[in-house]
């Protein structure tokens, strides 16, 4: 379409009011960039009006018409009189033959007692503009020019494709991906319906971990039906760390905080056996359980990368529900029940005589070797786990630590503290640390730690790591301002 298309105004003459309103709507559209043809500037002396109205409908470079009636202009149209009559006999066929449908529009200018438009026989039942006099005219003459530069305020989106899970066999391809596009567009442009689009992904994803249960009929070749079943899961895995990292990124929301446990409450409740299910081993949920440790764990390892330690923190004082959960001494579990100990991989590691210490750290730090979240950066979240799982200890009665740093394993630091606790050489910094491990102050966090590397530490993973009192920079802690 031109940058100034051609548009030809027809209506009735009557009073001199409705022909100032007609020719000011007419300057309006001129000063909008749209090029009008209307008698009162384009009829000539001794031009013929009939000719001029028929050459102004038929004429292939107008390419709207817009019908300006009132109830003079439908009486006279309907009765075929003067010259709205003569214009109805023109534009009639014009309508009922045009291929372009949208060629034509109305615009009411005045409403009967019913609050109704006048509109003449020929134009039908077609949808018209109302810019009759006590309405929202600015919304309708919005409505007018985008009908004239024909961009319409509410555009069809683009046809995608079906989603892969409908048309593929790929057990890689998840049914979360549609939910979880929505709610990471939702989070990205903090829009209101954010939260509810985490709760349709948390539908999504308890319907996949579902049809992700494995069933191991005493195979001792099951750790590799665990194993495959783990890396099919990788892309769900890669959604919800996204959603994290989108999370950290957007302004504080305790509704999206809650929702974000709420998934992780899910995972937790799937690694659990499900009430209708029948024979049951041990090691059949190993695939569940490894995926909703990593994704605790890399999700804690992201909001501390990006400085949510708020989220982190509500995370660790969740209290999460899980119906399955044999457990007879609380409806909830705290957040060291993430860390599972998998029978499948411990038996895969003897059978091939792999020798592995964990051979679940082994698996994660095999899929982080490369990936976005660094091995380093899994580390220092599982150290922070540990850490406050001790500081749980304290304060809870029958609580033991069972959150152990296994990821420790592949650290390559030579006697130097992790990022976060290097960083608390700062007073301001160390405070902030402080209540995210649990402890009550700065004081209270190095005397936590320092109750760590005097109890045995290490004594639990079956090898010596680094000092903890180096990895938290525990003689420096706190030192500036």
């Amino acid at each position: 379409m031109s940058d100034h298309p051609k548009v030809f105004i027809s209506y009735a003459w009557t009073d001199e009011a409705h022909s100032n309103r007609v020719l000011s709507l007419a300057s309006r559209l001129v000063e909008d960039g749209v090029d009008i043809k209307i008698d009162k500037w384009d009829l000539k002396v001794g031009n013929d009006a009939h000719v001029f109205m028929e050459s102004m409908v038929s004429d292939k470079e107008i390419r709207k018409v817009i019908i300006i009636s009132n109830r003079i202009y439908a009486e006279r149209a309907n009765d075929r009189v003067g010259g709205a009559g003569v214009e109805a006999q023109i534009i009639t066929p014009e309508i009922y033959k045009s291929s372009v449908q949208d060629k034509f529009a109305l615009i009411a200018f005045e409403l009967d007692e019913d609050g109704k438009p006048f509109v003449p026989t020929f134009y039908g039942s077609r949808i018209y503009i109302n810019l009759a006099e006590g309405v929202g005219y600015e919304e309708e003459y919005e409505h007018l020019l985008r009908w004239v530069y024909e961009k319409p305020l509410h555009k069809r989106p683009k046809r995608g494709n079906p989603p892969d899970h409908i048309l593929s066999d790929d057990k890689r391809i998840v049914r979360t991906k549609s939910t979880y596009s929505r709610a990471l567009d939702a989070i990205k442009h903090e829009r209101v319906i954010a939260a509810g689009t985490l709760r349709a992904f948390r539908d999504a994803l308890s319907g996949e971990l579902t049809e992700r249960r494995l069933v191991s009929e005493g195979r001792d070749d099951f750790g590799e039906a665990v194993i495959l079943s783990i890396e099919e899961l990788r892309p769900l895995v890669d959604e919800i760390q996204s959603i994290a990292t989108e999370m950290s990124r957007a302004p504080q929301s305790s509704e999206l905080q809650n929702e974000f446990a709420l998934i992780l409450e899910q995972m937790m409740v799937h690694s659990e056996r499900a009430p209708d299910v029948g024979p049951f081993h041990e090691w059949d949920l190993d695939n569940l359980k490894f995926i909703a440790h990593e994704v605790f764990l890399t999700s804690i390892a992201i909001f501390i990368r990006e400085g949510r330690y708020d989220i982190a923190e509500y995370l660790f004082k969740y209290r999460y529900v899980n119906p399955r959960s044999r457990s007879m001494k609380s409806f909830t579990l705290d957040f060291s029940r993430f860390q599972y100990f998998l029978r499948s991989l411990r038996h895969r590691n003897d059978r091939k005589d792999l020798r592995k210490i964990s051979p679940e750290a082994d698996f994660m730090n095999m899929r982080y070797s490369s990936a976005s979240i660094s091995v380093e950066e899994l580390i220092q979240a599982d150290i922070v786990c540990y850490i406050r799982d001790a500081a749980l200890a304290r304060t809870m009665e029958g609580h033991s630590v069972s959150w152990y740093p296994s990821m420790l394993l592949y650290s390559n630091r030579d006697e130097r503290p992790l990022d976060i606790f290097a960083r608390c050489e700062s007073a301001a910094f160390a405070d902030r640390v402080a209540r995210l491990v649990g402890a009550s102050n700065v004081l209270d966090m190095k005397a936590l730690v320092q109750g760590l590397a005097t109890t045995g530490w290490g004594r639990e993973m079956g090898y010596f790591p680094p000092s903890i009192t180096v990895l938290t920079n525990l003689d420096r802690i706190a030192i500036y301002p």
